[in-house]
């Protein structure tokens, strides 16, 4: 296969996956999110700093996006148009942004059960908003990785504040749990590769690698399993970071990833997930030309039939007319 993997950084992540992708025979390309160029007239044409035709690869691999989030979507697009595999399944907006709010009514609206979130988008609801909630509380913006934009609020003027700076819609609020640890667990399509636990650093209340949380390999079970398969299945997301805490002695999805890091949870678990997601791939990718040959095979037979049928209509014409 010839793999385009689109992202706004070639992180570790990204080389683990070129890594193994290479090592099973792919041909795999790192491009960046700001380096596609979308030409849109009769043809429509996305290429890479408008040099290379993007519809030259078998598979687009979307990672976490920065910059340039319709283009990614319209790259998509183009590449199912030209009969090639694009991952994520789902393209939509609120797909590629990762939007916390739309993640939050679509498990809601699946039976999902997951942390109360809100969201006011004027200063006078929102100021009612505040007046109802428990302090503290937890903002964080709709779209975000790594724990930036979270921020844990004991007051309601600090919370209008920051709801303020970020313009109301583009932050949410949610109930703070005073926890420990949470669970991330990792989903690649229909399969569920473990569990790590993450322990919150001493004074900190995010449990991301990224601010310093420790990971630490945990078990599996199947309440954990079931509801990180329901979540990611819910939000069509063929690889999915599941991030879920305890809250009244039951599972609670917090939030999912779209685009997870896999050094922390490679290294804790011990399990190979950039392998995974390749192995993944190829089945997708054997799959996906299956049906593109069926596909094929009834249209040249639809044709055909047209053309006997047509074929038939002028025979029966010709001899009414005694040609």
């Amino acid at each position: 296969m010839k793999i385009a993997i689109l992202g706004c950084e070639r992180s570790w992540s990204v080389r683990k996956i070129e890594e193994i992708a290479k090592k099973r025979g792919h041909q795999v390309t790192f491009i960046r999110d700001r380096d596609l160029v979308v030409k849109i007239d009769p043809k429509l044409e996305v290429s890479i700093n408008g040099i290379k035709d993007l519809k030259n690869y078998d598979v687009l691999l979307r990672r976490r996006i920065v910059h340039g989030y319709l283009q990614s979507l319209i790259a998509a697009r183009y590449m199912r148009r030209h009969g090639k595999l694009a991952l994520p399944t789902r393209i939509d907006v609120g797909q590629a942004l990762d939007d916390k709010m739309t993640q939050a009514v679509k498990l809601h609206s699946a039976g999902v059960r997951h942390l109360p979130v809100f969201q006011a988008l004027t200063r006078k609801n929102a100021l009612r908003l505040l007046k109802m909630v428990d302090y503290p509380i937890i903002i964080k913006g709709i779209i975000g990785t790594k724990g930036r934009q979270v921020f844990k609020v004991n007051t309601k003027s600090a919370a209008l504040k920051i709801i303020k700076k970020y313009r109301y819609a583009n932050v949410l609020i949610q109930e703070f749990v005073n926890i420990k640890h949470d669970r991330r667990i990792f989903v690649v399509g229909k399969k569920v590769l473990g569990v790590m636990k993450r322990i919150i650093p001493k004074g900190d209340y995010r449990a991301n690698i990224a601010q310093g949380a420790r990971a630490e390999k945990a078990k599996l079970s199947n309440e954990l399993k079931s509801i990180a398969l329901k979540a990611a299945r819910t939000l069509d997301y063929d690889i999915a970071g599941v991030d879920v805490i305890y809250r009244k002695k039951k599972p609670a999805v917090l939030e999912v990833n779209s685009s997870p890091g896999l050094k922390g949870f490679s290294k804790a678990t011990g399990v190979n997930v950039a392998g995974e997601i390749i192995i993944y791939l190829e089945k997708r990718y054997r799959i996906h030309k299956r049906k593109l040959k069926k596909h094929k095979t009834i249209k040249n037979e639809k044709t055909k039939q047209e053309k006997e049928k047509r074929g038939w209509w002028n025979k029966n014409i010709g001899e009414i007319f005694g040609k």
